[in-house]
């Protein structure tokens, strides 16, 4: 599959978005001070926007295939933020999950793509591996950030180009390996 999304998440907004509960996750947070230790609760996440490119075929004549994931993710960035009506100078970090973070899409194509899309130079960007789950885990990273109160403004992504980085390819551990465990 080829598959580039983005999510615009914020910490309040002047629409009507979707919040996202956290009640068991993040229920309060704390903060030591000379007087001790005190809590304070978790601030409202919002999901604001939220765009994604066509599926395609994970296959070398696949309709994608000649799209550079980088660009693909760089296109999905541009787009949330257009929709959103945000500047990309407010955005304060990009999060993005890929299952297969080697060759074209690794070194960081949260980084790569965030710059591609304009996004200013000191925005930071990480890239994510959490299999399956990459995309949700960026979602879940950047509401964590906002709802501690580190940052207001996050994009949470995710790509993936099988066409061209197939599947495990990022990994050769060799067939005896998993009989240890």
């Amino acid at each position: 599959a080829a598959l580039g999304a983005a999510m615009y998440v914020a910490a309040s907004i002047t629409r009507s978005p979707l919040r996202i509960g956290f009640s068991s996750v993040i229920s309060s947070q704390y903060i030591l001070t000379a007087g001790g230790i005190h809590s304070m609760p978790a601030r409202d996440v919002y999901i604001v926007e939220a765009v994604r490119t066509p599926i395609g075929r994970g296959k070398p004549d696949g309709a994608l295939h000649a799209i550079h994931p980088v660009d693909l993710l760089a296109h999905t960035l541009d787009a949330v933020a257009a929709r959103a009506g945000i500047a990309k100078d407010q955005v304060e970090d990009v999060i993005a999950g890929c299952v297969t973070p080697i060759h074209e899409q690794g070194a960081d194509i949260a980084r790569f793509a965030l710059l591609k899309a304009g996004v200013p130079i000191e925005v930071p960007g990480v890239q994510l591996n959490r299999f399956c789950g990459s995309g949700q885990q960026a979602v879940h990273f950047a509401a964590q950030e906002i709802a501690s109160g580190d940052m207001d403004l996050v994009i949470a992504s995710g790509v993936e180009m099988m066409s061209r980085v197939p599947i495990g390819s990022d990994s050769d551990l060799g067939s005896g390996y998993f009989r240890s465990f």
